[in-house]
């Protein structure tokens, strides 16, 4: 269903971009809202912050795929993939933690997240027969009706 597989690679990009600002904001405004918040002592949370958000921005690719493998009665390859990024996971943080603590727990949650999105993706691709541009990059005339929906409906 070509028409289902263009509207879903629609979500997979307005997700990357909505998920990528929020990240940016998050970075912008992160390290003020916890020093406020949580005062001083907590400051090293910002950093550990700074290393997860590229991860979370990547995951809502992953987050969206699956939703379209469980909603096309394919749930076994979303159990397939998160057993897999867990026994990743575990992995990671068993070599990173004694060594970086709380970074390495954070950098073993990015190594994760980057690694089961990229093969997910690359699956994903190889099973609708997509190029990377049609996943992943906001076409032209989408962010035009972006800036039309969201900045007239503000006026």
């Amino acid at each position: 269903n070509n028409e289902g597989i263009d509207f879903q690679n629609k979500v997979i990009r307005h997700s990357l971009l909505f998920n990528t600002l929020g990240g940016l904001l998050l970075i912008i405004l992160g390290y003020p809202f916890i020093k406020i918040i949580f005062g001083k002592e907590f400051i090293f949370a910002y950093t550990i912050m700074l290393i997860i958000i590229p991860g979370i921005v990547i995951d809502s690719v992953c987050r969206t795929i699956f939703s379209w493998y469980k909603g096309t009665g394919k749930p076994k390859i979303v159990s397939y993939f998160s057993a897999g990024s867990l026994i990743l996971n575990i992995i990671f943080n068993i070599f990173l933690i004694p060594i970086w603590g709380l970074y390495g727990a954070g950098f073993s949650l990015l190594f994760t997240y980057i690694i089961k999105s990229s093969i997910l993706v690359l699956f994903y691709r190889k099973s609708y027969y997509l190029s990377f541009r049609d996943i992943l990059l906001i076409k032209r005339d989408e962010i035009v009706n972006l800036k039309m929906h969201y900045f007239n409906n503000m006026v």
